[in-house]
């Protein structure tokens, strides 16, 4: 079933007039990225607004009966993942250009939290509720789902890449004693990531070569909620305190990781790490995240929020035209008309 298309466009587009004699400029400027980044506004009273699109600085505010979760461009196409409603229940819903596509039936609640295109073939991550109310790590290839877990404990499938043959789903699961493993999917096969503890976490994976990273957290003895990062399986902790990551990307001989730090219980640092050294986005004075991280050429885009959705370039901040209520959950860079 199709909805009606969501995009409303609430800021015009800023024409840029290039005088004679700067070709050099010109074609600079014309080799710059469209630079998406997806976002929410609360309304302070406990709920949210309609959620925000950003394209390269410009705001499109959604249908406020959508709520996307994540982006992925391919060629001229947008595509974005997250969850609607039908009836009493949430529904896994795929967006193409504005267009939706239903991905679960609304009998039980289910919702998209990661969306990868490659070739003609679209990937969904998510997660499906069985008739037992368990939540079922779910992959969506082309619109049919197939069940990453049983059904007989919960299990959540939070991000997904495709390379060569091979698609990868990170997430976690419950085991029997109700622990939360941190899982990596290959291809539907399982791997544990970590014996699991409260709220262990594999929140996103990258793949670079035969190497594969997935980004997330545990809770160690000595570090509380340790930024976690695995590659291939073996595990490095980047950090110390009530912290998490939200995303990874590799690119070269380079790794980087997005993510939290929590200076003090409560005030959260937005920050990035590569190769395992940390920068920090903020001062600390105010509490802030670091969502989403795209490399794109020799520049590095983090997308969250500071005193609001913030879009930082290789460190520097860009506060987001939104209130300051808001945060920037996600960030894409592509190339222009590619």
């Amino acid at each position: 079933m199709k909805l009606r298309p969501f995009f409303l466009t609430i800021a015009a587009a800023a024409l840029v007039f290039a005088p004679m004699g700067c070709k050099k400029k010109a074609d600079a400027a014309a080799s710059d990225p469209d630079v998406y980044v997806l976002g929410i506004e609360y309304d302070g009273e406990g709920g949210t607004l309609p959620p925000i699109l950003w394209k390269n600085g410009e705001a499109q505010r959604l249908d406020m009966n959508n709520a996307p979760e994540a982006i992925f461009v391919s060629g001229n196409d947008v595509y974005l993942a997250g969850q609607g409603w039908q009836e009493s229940n949430t529904t896994a819903v795929l967006w193409k250009n504005g267009e939706a596509q239903q991905l679960s039936d609304g009998k039980t609640d289910a919702f998209a939290q990661s969306v990868f295109v490659h070739g003609k073939d679209v990937y969904i991550a998510g997660v499906e509720k069985n008739a037992a109310g368990y939540a079922m790590a779910t992959l969506w290839k082309n619109g049919k789902a197939q069940h990453l877990s049983k059904g007989e404990t919960r299990a959540y499938a939070n991000a997904v890449f495709v390379s060569g043959k091979d698609v990868y789903v990170a997430g976690n699961e419950d085991d029997a004693e109700g622990k939360t493993v941190p899982t990596l999917w290959k291809n539907g096969q399982a791997q544990r990531l970590g014996p699991g503890s409260n709220y262990d976490y594999a929140n996103s994976v990258y793949v670079l070569g035969k190497d594969v990273y997935v980004a997330g957290r545990v809770n160690d003895p000595q570090r509380h909620w340790a930024v976690t990062l695995w590659k291939n399986g073996k595990a490095q902790l980047l950090s110390y305190g009530w912290d998490n990551a939200g995303s990874v990307f590799a690119s070269g001989n380079d790794v980087y990781v997005a993510g939290t730090e929590d200076i003090d219980i409560g005030n959260g640092v937005a920050t990035l790490w590569k190769n395992g050294e940390a920068q920090r986005l903020s001062d600390g004075k105010n509490s802030s995240s670091a969502n989403s991280v795209y490399v794109f050429g020799d520049d590095v885009y983090v997308a969250g929020a500071d005193k609001g959705a913030t879009l930082w370039k290789n460190g520097v901040a860009q506060r987001l035209p939104v209130d300051e209520n808001s945060v920037a959950t996600h960030v894409f860079v592509a190339s222009k008309g590619k």
